[in-house]
Parts: C-alpha cells; structure tokens; sequence
C-alpha cells in the first residue's frame, strides 16, 4: 500500500476508534441535513417548467424540517405520527 493509503486508513480507524461506527453515519448524515442539502438547493436555484399554454418557473429557497405531516381534503395538517414524551 502506499503511504496515502496508510495515511486515510489511520484516519478512519481513529474515527471509528473515537466514534464507532454508528455514530460516524450520524454525524454524517446530520451534516448533510443541515449543510449538504441546502447546498443542492442553491446549486439548483430553480425548475422550469414546460406547459403547453405557457412555461413557468419554480424558484427554490431555504428549506427547513418540519414533523411528518399530511393535509387532508379540508386543508387541515395533521402528523402523521409523533414521538412519545
């Protein structure tokens, strides 16, 4: 092996050591929830859309995280489900 190779596996086994596993996954998935995914949305910015009449755009922002939730037909939300306290 070559000594980059060394090297990135000495970094991981010290991540893995500090962290474990699962933790790690954590870690890197809250990242991308809070950094990765906006970062998409602004590379993205907006979607045209091509309609026969005429074509529109729809222009993307901020996200933000909200409980599953589902609208019912007379406009109301209600979760979908909820964590016991």
């Amino acid at each position: 092996m070559t000594d980059s190779t060394n090297l990135r596996w000495s970094v991981v086994q010290d991540i893995l050591s500090r962290e474990g596993i699962a933790k790690q996954h954590l870690n890197s998935f809250d990242e991308f929830l809070n950094k990765g995914l906006q970062e998409i949305i602004n590379e993205i910015d907006h979607i045209d859309i091509e309609n026969a009449e005429y074509p529109y755009k729809i222009q993307l922002g901020r996200i933000q995280f909200q409980h599953p939730r589902m609208m019912e037909l007379d406009g109301s939300a209600r979760k979908i489900y909820s964590f016991p306290r």
